[in-house]
This record gives C-alpha cells, structure tokens and sequence, in this order.
C-alpha cells in the first residue's frame, strides 16, 4: 500500500514531489545528528554545522575531526540536492507541460467565453472570433484528442497568437467536476457544441446544460449560453416545454445545428422567388437530396414562402419537392415527425415507377394550408426525376412558376458532382449547393459562367456567419413589438426574450425573417389586409411545425365558450390554427401591429 502512495505521489508530479524530497532530507539530517551525538560526544560539531556541509559540500576542506564522516555527509548532500533535487524540478517541469499537452492542467478564468466539445461547429466560431478581435479568454474543453485539435486549430486558423491564447481542456461537458474545473460557473458565454460523430449527442449536451444551471446558480454569475442539438426530434422536444428552458444566472437559446446553416441561404441570400400580387406563378422549391439538413430546409421553406397569390380565392400553394432515392422511408419519417403539419396538408408520393399517391387535408379541420409538398422517389440522374426537370423547366419558362433548385447531399463530392451533372435545360435556374469544406471547385464553375446561376451555402463558404446572436436579436425585435403593445407591464426586450418558452422563440425569429421578403413582394404598403394574412399563414406554419396541434371548428367553439383556450395551448393545441377570416378581431390585430412595426 506505501509502494502504491509512493508511485502515486511521484507520478502526479507537482508539490508531492517537493514533499516526499523534503521529508527524506529531514529524514537524513535527523539521522546524521543522531550519529553526531551517539557516537561522537562531545565533539565540537553543532547542527548548523551539518547543515551547512549537508547543503554546501564545498565546506568540506582541510584536515579536520573525522573527516570521512564529514565526507559521507558531503557526499550524501550532493546526492540529494545536486542530483535528486534537480531530478525534481526536472519532473515537475515535465509534468506541467505533459498536463498542458494533454489538457489535464486547469487555469483560474474569469468572464471567458468556453466551448464545451469541439465539433463541426467550432472552428467557424473561432475564425469569427479571431476576425472580430476578441480580447476575452476562450477555453475549449473537449472529450477528443487535444494534441489532434491543437494541430487542427494550428493548421486551419491564420494567427497563431490566437491560437496561442486559447486554453484547451480534456474533459468531459456531462461531468460536474470537469465543468467546474473548466471555471463554467464564471463563464461569460458558453456554446455546448458536443463533438461530431458522438453517441447520444443531444441527451449529453442537455446533461451538460442540466448541471450548468445548477453550477451558475450556484456561483452566481450571469452567463449567455447556446445548446446546439443535431437532432430534428430533440429540437421537437425542446419545443414542446411549457415554460422558459432559461434561468436568472443562464440565459440561453437551443438551436438545430442545421438551422442556422440553412438561414444563411433562405434568409441572408436573395435566393427564394419574390413573387407580387398580380404575378401567375407560383414558387416551387426543390430539394435534391435527403437526411437531416434537408429536412430543416423543408421545414424553413414553409415558413417563410408565403405570397400574396393566395388570397382572395386565387389559392397558388407554395410547392415544396424533395426528391431522393429510397424516398418512402425519408418521407414516411418526415411526415411522421411533423404530424401535425401533414394532416391539414395537400403532399404527393411518386414511387420509382412513376404512379403518383396523393393525400389531401383531413376533411374535419379544412384545407387552408398554402403550402403543398411533393416527394419523389429518384436520385438525380434518374430518367424519371430528369423528365419531372424537364416539365418544371417548361412551366417555368412559360411563367407558371418560379423555380429554384438546392443541392443538399452531406458529402460535398457528390452535390458537386450532381450540380456540374445536372441537364442542359436547368441551365438557367437559380441554384444553390450546400458546401462543408473547401469551395474552390465551385467557385471555379461560378467563374467559367457555363452552369448558370449558382449560391453557395454552408459552414465551408467565405460569408457564414456561424454565431447564433443575430437569430436571437431578430426573435427580440418581434417579440418586444408584442411585449410593448399587448403587454400592461412591458420588460426590458433581454428578459421578455428568456422568459418565452422555446415555441414561441421560434415564432418570433421566423417572423422577423420572414419580413424582408415580405417588403419585396408586398412592397411599401404595409396596410393591406392581405399582409395581415400572410403573417398569419406565416405564424400558422410555424405553430405546425413546432408541434401544435389544430383543432375542428366545433372543438374551437367548445373551447372559446367554455374558456379553455390557455388550457388547450398547454397541450399543444391551438385554436387560431384557422383561415384568416375565422379569427377573432384581437388576433387580426396581432397581426396588423406586428407587420407595421416591423415594416
């Protein structure tokens, strides 16, 4: 058992090795005094003077009173305080910077901005750090391998200072004391990012904010945290909270790591089709390519296209087209995951051999959707998809509809691929192509003007903006529009913000997202009634896909009569999950004070 101390003592360097040396040194001294006295009484040999021997050997000189005992004590000095006291320094030495390699080693940070997991996510932040000149400490804890990151880090970020100044941790997000180690309770910002390729990534980074709550609350430090889940059902389930996910000491906003991928192209870039009020096309989105950031970009498109064509009877729907191999199981999942949206929707299956399955609205809630949706079981190259390409064009041209394209697929080498592979006659549409690593071959394409009209969109483009701040700013503006109209006792825009729950976040960003294309179809006049009710549509397919439930209009009127309207809410069901022209006049209200504040 001594042994093992002994080893364990040594091995983790530091002061314990400064200890055990101390104490054979006090250990020898005490014994070689003893000798002094026991065996040579009376000699004129005080404890100064062994000590002074035992420290300084060069004190031994000349012919003295018994001299080979003083040169054992010389000796045995040399060997303690030449030899093993710099071996001691040596391994602490080694030890420190072992612990640094490693990420073992923890350093006292205040007010810094710390990354849990170093995934996908990280190195965009970083570069957007580094550019803005951040001065704050940022300390990235990871589960990975350090020295691997370091290099990473070395290689891809242009200053080394920066990436001098960054404190890299190994440690787990999900574990209390590596948290608090990593100094998370007086953090200033922290991104829960978790590492790519993880198993339960999401249930980790909700384990993490759990036991980040509690630290916060504890130290008592005010901090801003984003929590990036990758999965479409996590972020339902977040949705799905009754009441703010935020704390007094943990302000924080969720986010599907797509999604913020997936504004930058429907939101930031003029990609979606403006379409006015006279105009006989309708916009038809299609999405070539399935997995998780298609399904963010179908649930996005709903959002926000919605044109004044469908009012007044005139009814063009929105078209939304997904289109893949082995689309029936990618489809029968989406549908399954957004329930709620699909049983008051119009959506089409067209199988590999070309028949054609339909569903259309549950008769009992009505069908006032302006959103119809299209599956197709072909991957681009099919004969069947390339004739689908060759009718759309057609309409297209003739003005029957505005076109876009979105290539999605998750390995760049293939989107690529399926863009400079695409018919002759999708030439002129206006394209956009997911891109995760380096764009140089699209940019080279864009150059040679021989593929038409191309976007580029994805954490690999020059101009994506990885930071989830301008998402939250945007939900704030909307939301203190409601809070300082409809509120008696308006709150300052931070704490109105983090004391919506997470549905109603959502509701507010895409709403202002929606806006500017809003101005582009609608113009200046922000004071027709078909504005209002484009909001609405806009608000309704919102509700839908965060999980709210619509109810029959008899439900509605039971539930309006018996005052039970909050109560339903609570369960995910709606009652203003109507047309436009059923709502009450407080609700048309909402409508028309939020468009003209925005506008």
């Amino acid at each position: 058992m001594f042994k093992r101390r002994f080893d364990k003592a040594l091995s983790e360097g530091l002061g314990s090795q400064l200890l055990w040396l101390l104490a054979v040194v006090l250990l020898i001294l005490l014994l070689l005094w003893g000798i002094v006295i026991l065996i040579f009484p009376g000699w004129q040999f005080g404890w100064q003077d062994l000590i002074a021997l035992f420290i300084d050997p060069g004190s031994f000189s000349g012919r003295g009173e018994h001299d080979l005992f003083r040169l054992v004590v010389a000796l045995i000095g040399v060997l303690l305080f030449s030899t093993l006291l710099i071996s001691v320094f040596n391994n602490l030495f080694d030890n420190i910077v072992d612990k640094v390699r490693s990420g073992h080693r923890r350093y006292a940070l205040k007010n810094h901005i710390l990354f849990l997991g170093a995934g996908d996510e990280l190195l965009p932040v970083l570069k957007k750090f580094c550019a803005s000149g951040e001065t704050r400490n940022i300390a990235i804890m990871t589960s990975g391998d350090i020295g691997n990151l370091r290099s990473q880090l070395e290689l891809k970020l242009e200053d080394n200072g920066f990436v001098k100044r960054l404190y890299l941790y190994q440690g787990d997000r999900d574990v209390r004391a590596d948290l608090e180690s990593a100094c998370a309770g007086k953090a200033s910002l922290i991104y829960i990012f978790g590492e790519s390729g993880e198993q339960a990534h999401d249930s980790r980074s909700l384990a993490c904010y759990d036991i980040l709550k509690l630290i916060c609350k504890e130290d008592g430090v005010k901090a801003n945290c984003y929590v990036s889940l990758e999965s479409d059902a996590s972020m339902d389930v977040i949705l799905k909270l009754k009441e703010s996910a935020s704390t007094p000491n943990l302000k924080t906003d969720f986010v599907c790591s797509e999604d913020n991928t997936v504004e930058q192209l429907l939101v930031h870039q003029d990609f979606l089709p403006v379409i006015k009020r006279d105009d006989k096309a309708y916009a038809h989105i299609v999405i070539l390519g399935t997995g998780a950031l298609s399904d963010r970009l179908c649930a996005l498109a709903s959002q926000l296209c919605h044109y004044p064509d469908y009012a007044d009877g005139r009814q063009r729907r929105t078209l939304i087209t997904v289109a893949g191999e082995g689309m029936r199981s990618w489809r029968d999942a989406f549908v399954a995951s957004k329930r709620a949206c699909f049983e008051l929707s119009r959506y089409s299956y067209i199988g590999p051999d070309g028949q054609k399955e339909i569903h259309e609205p549950d008769p009992l809630y009505g069908d006032f959707l302006d959103v119809e949706w299209q599956f197709i079981d072909a991957a681009p190259g099919n004969p069947l998809l390339e004739k689908q390409m060759q009718i759309w064009n057609e309409e297209s041209k003739a003005g029957g509809q505005e076109l876009r394209l979105i290539i999605c697929s998750d390995v760049q080498n293939d989107a690529e691929r399926i863009l400079l592979c695409l018919p002759p006659y999708m030439l002129d549409c206006l394209k956009a192509i997911y891109v995760s690593q380096n764009p140089a071959l699209l940019k080279t394409a864009i150059a040679s003007g021989q593929f038409g009209p191309i976007l580029l969109f994805g954490p690999g483009t020059d101009t994506y903006d990885p930071l989830f701040e301008a998402r939250a700013k945007a939900g704030m503006q909307v939301n203190s529009i409601y809070e300082n109209h409809f509120s008696d006792n308006p709150r300052p825009p931070l704490e109105a913000w983090y004391s919506l729950r997470e549905a109603h976040k959502f509701s507010s960003i895409y709403s202002s997202f929606a806006m500017p294309l809003r101005r582009s179809c609608f113009g200046d006049d922000c004071s027709e009634r078909d504005l209002f009710e484009c909001e609405h549509r806009r608000w309704m397919s919102t509700m839908l896909m965060s999980g709210y439930r619509a109810l029959t209009p008899g439900e509605i009127a039971r539930v309006r009569a018996e005052g039970r309207v909050k109560e339903e809410k609570d369960r995910f069901r709606h009652v203003d999950i109507v047309p436009y022209d059923d709502l009450p006049e407080e609700e048309k209200d909402k409508d028309r004070v939020l468009v003209e504040q925005l506008y």
